[in-house]
């Protein structure tokens, strides 16, 4: 069962009812997810055996294989085209593969081939290509790279960072949709108000304001005195007529600040004022006190008449009552908010679904295609891309599919995926359905591939072009773990929720600074971290040094499906809060498969391994092969590829500037 809170379940709710309401009736390939079809595989509904693609000025028979153009023309090796042919010629294609295997880059070619022969699927008032994506960023990537292909694009939602698709991520907004967003903005506002109310009242933190319990006849002051009592002695009466006790156990009260309290325990105690204790005490024993008084209509003129253990009753009777009215008042907006929902997603399906409809391509992720079911079911696509399919539960892409679909491609990773739900790519491999698999990795040099190899992809293989990626200037090793041993992990806490290490990321600043000064470009550097804390803390360094500028930090959930030449990662942050974090092989194979040229972490590997063990083998493996050690080895020009000298600390990269640092083969002064 899946269970989603806040902000996600009203994006997945949509999805969920899309399900209950379609799910056997309207989905498409049904017969495969549902009923486990493997053989016999349908070709696209939009192909027919007489139809005929063109590339370039290539013509061939896309149902044919003995009519294709060769693989050299499609820039393909021999898995990548026929992987290619895969995709084109079945009606539910999957594709998966090895990071750096070339899934992008086959996906790229099956796009340009649609875009160039959009007469055969674009026709009968079918919609556009639509890319599903399961982050803003792997969207942003994905589409800036068929922006060379065609600027016939839309990019839907507003999280785009991306400079390149700015102009292709608006959509004109009707008159009729702003009005109704600002009342749909209002109710929220009053709903938010309802809710510190509410809240505020089940802290219990002191007396509310006769105002909100409708009485007029008696001031604050008046009844906050009938309820204290006159005496010490009277107190104790009325406190054994309740309980019948000798003692009178108190409950902790929240400290509450809301205009709602007339007086609040915690401003009695700020006082020193005894009656903190008393208060605290009645407002301990609410529920004891409504045997006091019936409930039936409240008599407002009586209650000068009232005192003792019977106000009390009233008073928590007034209470009760005000909670239901605000209960009451919530839902009654809830639903008003409910219909201008309604209302906005109706209006956006007409005024977007013309605009749309023009382009040939729309991308959007999972979360904003759920917000805009009703909008993607109107562009009635006919061929959908779902990326990163591994990463999503089955049950919302199946929600997410429009009926029109009659062309459906995932693309996956190899590995099992580690979601609470399956994901169609676990299904569909239960089912043996057939699918193509890239294993031959471009992007990594081999020492930085080895330990996805090893760990992850045993059938992984290197493609011999790797092995003529260039090395890391003035480092003469790939990979390489900076391993520190600082007290307390070197942690400093910038506020009470917020710690950061400054050593790593001044550590991982020197050395960004060191290769800059080896001519290496700041665009083909990123820092990435485990925490968005350690990723603005460098950014702090870049405000104050224009070197810094160009280079990007991430955190690594965020870096999905990027890549770069050399990838600096701070491992702080899997501490007892973020103990998990990198014991998920999906978040551990991201961050060891970004890099092409070179991969420099630094952390604390001894703690890591306590809490993980998946470090264990990791740490072993690097000291297999030397890549780990206390510090960063360098070379000089003298000597390219040897080891120099030693960087163990930030101010080490100082001396090489100062000339202090020496290189170790031949007393040679190593500087920049």
């Amino acid at each position: 069962m899946a269970v989603y809170k806040g902000n996600f379940y009203r994006a997945v709710d949509s999805i969920l009812q899309s399900i209950k309401k379609n799910l056997f009736k309207e989905l498409p390939f049904k017969e495969y997810i549902l009923f486990g079809k493997n053989s016999f595989i349908e070709q696209p509904k939009y192909l027919q055996k007489a139809s005929e693609y063109t590339i370039d000025s290539f013509k061939f028979k896309p149902c044919d294989f003995n009519t294709w153009p060769p693989k050299e023309y499609f820039q393909l090796n021999a898995e990548q085209y026929l992987a290619l042919q895969h995709l084109v010629t079945n009606e539910l294609a999957l594709l998966t593969g090895y990071p750096g295997s070339g899934k992008t880059h086959v996906i790229l070619k099956f796009i340009n081939l649609l875009l160039q022969n959009k007469q055969i699927w674009h026709q009968h008032n079918s919609g556009p290509i639509l890319l599903l994506a399961f982050t803003n960023q792997s969207l942003d990537n994905f589409m800036e790279k068929i922006l060379p292909l065609t600027d016939s694009l839309v990019r839907i939602g507003t999280q785009t960072k991306s400079e390149k698709l700015k102009n292709s991520a608006k959509l004109n907004v009707s008159r009729v949709s702003l009005d109704i967003r600002k009342k749909i903005n209002n109710i929220a506002d009053e709903i938010n108000k309802v809710a510190k109310e509410a809240q505020a009242i089940f802290k219990n933190g002191g007396l509310i304001s006769i105002v909100y319990l409708g009485i007029t006849t008696i001031s604050n002051q008046d009844i906050y005195d009938k309820l204290m009592g006159n005496n010490e002695t009277e107190r104790i009466v009325l406190m054994n007529e309740i309980l019948g006790l000798e003692e009178y156990p108190l409950t902790d009260v929240n400290s509450v600040c809301s205009p709602i309290y007339y007086v609040t325990v915690s401003d009695l105690q700020a006082r020193h004022d005894r009656n903190s204790i008393y208060l605290q005490w009645r407002l301990a024993h609410k529920e004891a006190h409504k045997k006091f008084y019936p409930r039936n209509d409240v008599d407002f003129d009586n209650i000068q008449n009232l005192s003792g253990n019977k106000l009390w009753g009233l008073y928590f009777y007034l209470v009760d009552r005000y909670v239901n009215q605000l209960k009451e008042k919530l839902n009654i907006m809830e639903e008003q908010k409910r219909i201008l929902r309604d209302s906005l997603t109706e209006e956006e399906n007409i005024e977007n679904s013309k605009e749309l409809k023009q382009k040939m391509i729309v991308g959007l992720t999972f979360s904003g295609a759920a917000f805009r079911k009703s909008t993607i079911d109107a562009l009635d696509s006919s061929i959908v891309i779902v990326e990163e399919t591994s990463h999503i539960e089955h049950y919302h892409v199946l929600g997410t599919i429009p009926k029109s679909c009659k062309h459906l491609i995932l693309i996956g990773d190899n590995r099992v995926s580690e979601i609470n739900n399956y994901s169609l790519v676990d299904i569909l491999s239960e089912y043996k359905y057939p699918f193509k698999s890239l294993k031959k990795q471009f992007r990594m040099k081999s020492e930085i591939a080895f330990l996805l190899k090893t760990l992850f992809y045993p059938e992984m293989v290197n493609d011999e072009s790797v092995e003529k990626i260039s090395s890391v200037p003035g480092i003469p090793k790939p990979i390489f773990f900076i391993n520190h041993c600082l007290e307390n992990d070197g942690e400093e806490t910038i506020n009470w929720n917020r710690v950061v290490n400054l050593y790593e990321i001044e550590y991982l600043v020197q050395l960004a600074k060191f290769l800059l000064s080896k001519n290496v470009s700041a665009e083909s550097i990123t820092i990435l971290t485990i925490t968005k804390y350690q990723a603005l803390e460098f950014d702090k360094f870049k405000e104050n040094d224009e070197t810094l500028q160009k280079i990007k930090s991430w955190s690594i959930d965020k870096f999905q499906s990027l890549e770069n030449d050399i990838i600096l990662l701070s491992l702080f942050g899997i501490n007892e809060y973020y103990r998990s974090f990198l014991t998920k092989e999906t978040r551990l194979r991201v961050a060891l498969s970004r890099s092409k040229q070179g991969f420099y972490l630094i952390g604390n590997m001894e703690k890591l391994c306590k809490q993980c063990e998946i470090w264990v083998p990791i740490k072993e493996l690097l000291e297999e092969k030397g890549y780990i050690g206390n510090a960063l080895p360098i070379s000089c020009s003298s000597h390219v590829g040897k080891e120099c000298g030693f960087i163990e600390k930030p101010e080490d990269f100082s001396n090489l500037k100062s000339h202090f640092l020496t290189c170790s083969l031949e007393n040679l002064t190593i500087n920049n």
